[in-house]
């Protein structure tokens, strides 16, 4: 009987979460090439969400998950150098440089909103022919950015969209007060009973 009213009482009071995928844009045509890249990429949350436990990555040219460096989240485009990202940055969100099986990872309380456009921003140049892209960009939630050593700033490409995942955790609604109030006066009621009993 205990066992049941803790079972109730956690599948009562706790969030239904689920992993998934925000949006990606899975479409490639080319592929990075040349030295001395950094790549930003903008999106757009769908409706649902809010979402947590958010994980971005790019894809190479091997089509396994790309992360290197730092990471920036932004609500706003970036025009600054790389080196100038901060948590000073406008619209700054938060950044992260933690990185697992080629997926930056952001710390749990980075919560995304859903229909809301955001702005990733990598801190770091990446060499050589890595990064999948699609040209023209068919991605219709945002658009790549680029600085590199001719053009130092971020700037965005309109016609091109970086291959991504961007992955979260979605929360569903907690009970209402005065259904997990009602669960809890039921649960009351059944130990007062059982308590009588005894």
């Amino acid at each position: 009987m205990k066992s049941l009213i803790v079972t109730s009482l956690l599948l009562g009071l706790t969030a239904i979460v689920s992993a998934s995928i925000i949006t990606q844009n899975t479409s490639a045509t080319n592929v990075t090439g040349g030295s001395g890249f950094f790549i930003g990429q903008s999106v757009t949350t769908p409706g649902g969400g809010p979402w947590d436990n958010i994980g971005f990555n790019y894809v190479d040219n091997n089509s396994n998950p790309f992360a290197l460096g730092g990471l920036y989240l932004l609500t706003q485009t970036y025009t600054g150098l790389p080196s100038g990202l901060s948590n000073a940055t406008p619209g700054f969100v938060a950044s992260t440089s933690t990185i697992s099986g080629g997926v930056w990872t952001f710390a749990s309380g980075v919560t995304l909103s859903a229909s809301t456009q955001y702005f990733f921003y990598m801190d770091t140049a990446f060499n050589g022919s890595e990064i999948l892209f699609s040209y023209p960009g068919t991605y219709a939630g945002g658009v790549a950015s680029q600085a590199d050593n001719f053009l130092p700033n971020y700037s965005d490409n309109r016609a091109v969209d970086m291959t991504f995942t961007l992955a979260g955790t979605q929360f569903t609604a907690v009970p209402e007060p005065a259904t997990a109030s009602l669960m809890l006066a039921a649960i009351g009621l059944a130990a007062a009973f059982r308590r009588r009993r005894a």
